[in-house]
């Protein structure tokens, strides 16, 4: 399997915050992935942390959000089969706490979107025009299991050749179709990437409290891995102390890591797109309009309200620049009396 070959002792170590970005930039394109220590100050992560924590405990108490346990591919299988996938899936037995809406949740997880360093490496690999698809928060607790290996960008088909076919539609794409590497052929067409991940470290990540697991080189692949726990492949854990941040080309396989540690495993999850993609958030819908008005066009631009070569448009047929969120559509009008 040449195409994802590689050896540990050939990986590169974790750079730091003020070391050059176009060894950032280079590293992601060619092992998929980047970690970056001191991103975040002590202080600074003390502060998102604190408030994380306060949200998760009052979410808990009031029985919102979601608390799951992760699971192999096969497992979702069979769970998308029964009628209460949700009441199996999401339980407060679960061992991983999921925190989403964070834009409205507190303005201390703000600066992670705009942080110059991410948004530079994020260009690298999917343009100047790009925007925010997820954020969200997730605990790892104690017991937590291993995850199977998947990667992001799985509801894109693979490309066909000229008289072939799409095996599966685009409409029909599901998480569970998996392929298994056919071909090592260096000039096979794959998916170009259309996703970063940015994983910041609220807690140190160890392979001992779960770190994300990576593949190296795979995100150049062109499949989805299978998703079976044990993993069928080796993987690493990205290690990194409180304050890193984990970048990497959503096509890489990853997953959670098994939690053997005593203490809760902290991080916030930014998903950066390319404008042709749906979001996973419709921030439009889920940030609150006195918070919208408060945020930097910067903001309003990640969050979607730019418009992109017409997409995006509100009533009107302009092409570019920034939605006013507060402007109130057109509706139906008519002329009445003399012309």
């Amino acid at each position: 399997m040449s195409i994802t070959s590689w050896s540990p002792q050939d990986l590169p170590k974790p750079m730091k915050k003020g070391d050059d970005l176009a060894e950032a930039k280079r590293r992601l394109s060619e092992y998929g992935y980047v970690i970056i220590h001191d991103v975040l100050s002590p202080d600074e992560v003390d502060a998102i942390r604190t408030r994380l924590h306060e949200q998760a405990a009052a979410e808990r108490a009031l029985g919102i959000g979601t608390i799951t346990t992760p699971i192999s591919t096969e497992q979702n299988k069979k769970l998308l089969e029964g009628a209460n996938w949700a009441e199996k899936h999401h339980s407060s037995a679960g061992k991983e706490q999921w925190i989403a809406g964070l834009l409205n949740k507190g303005s201390e997880f703000w600066p992670m979107l705009t942080n110059p360093i991410t948004r530079e490496i994020v260009r690298s690999a999917i343009g100047d025009h790009h925007h925010l698809a997820s954020y969200l928060a997730t605990i790892l607790n104690p017991g937590c299991p291993l995850m199977g290996l998947h990667h992001d960008q799985w509801y894109l088909p693979n490309p066909p050749r000229r008289s072939e076919n799409l095996k599966v539609l685009p409409g029909n794409m599901d998480r569970n179709v998996t392929d298994q590497l056919t071909n090592d052929d260096p000039d096979e067409r794959i998916n170009p990437c259309y996703l970063v991940q940015t994983i910041w470290m609220l807690t140190d990540f160890t392979e001992e409290n779960g770190a994300t697991r990576i593949v190296p080189k795979s995100h150049r692949a062109g499949v989805n891995p299978p998703g079976d726990v044990p993993h069928p492949y080796p993987s690493i854990p990205a290690e990194g102390p409180a304050g890193s941040v984990l970048i990497y080309d959503a096509r890489l396989w990853h997953s959670g890591g098994e939690h053997r540690g005593s203490e809760a495993r902290y991080a916030l999850h930014c998903t950066f797109s390319a404008p042709q993609l749906r979001t996973m958030e419709n921030f439009m819908a889920s940030v609150q309009p006195q918070l919208r008005r408060q945020m930097s066009e910067e903001m309003l631009s990640l969050l979607g309200y730019r418009i992109w070569h017409g997409y995006g448009r509100g009533g009107t047929m302009e092409v570019r620049g920034i939605l006013d969120p507060d402007e109130r559509p057109v509706g139906r009008l008519e002329l009445t009396g003399a012309d």
